[in-house]
């Protein structure tokens, strides 16, 4: 969702819109991709459940963070979210790097 008029974003370095403050653009993506914007944005990653998209989980939405503003410790759960901490999937980005 943008915040300003005339917000341009691109996900994988090509053009996808050009949104107006409240404007939303929404995408299913196969893979990892990179989504920019010239201004502020508000992101959010959304899985559809099992019988859609194969994550063993009930539908859920999650904001994403940008990449700059991680901080200096940041946290993150792969693959099967908190039911796989078991697994080794949690990752940790510790200060400085």
């Amino acid at each position: 969702m943008a915040a300003h008029d005339g917000t341009n974003l691109e996900i994988d370095e090509a053009q996808a819109a050009t949104l107006n403050r409240g404007d939303f653009f929404e995408i299913s993506l196969a893979g990892p991709s990179t989504i920019a914007a010239d201004q502020a944005v508000l992101v959010a990653q959304m899985s559809k459940g099992s019988s859609i998209d194969g994550a063993v989980a009930d539908p859920f939405m999650v904001l994403v963070e940008p990449y700059d503003q991680l901080g200096t410790d940041s946290w993150s759960i792969h693959r099967g979210g908190m039911n796989d901490l078991r697994r080794g999937d949690l990752n940790h980005r510790p200060s400085g790097y």
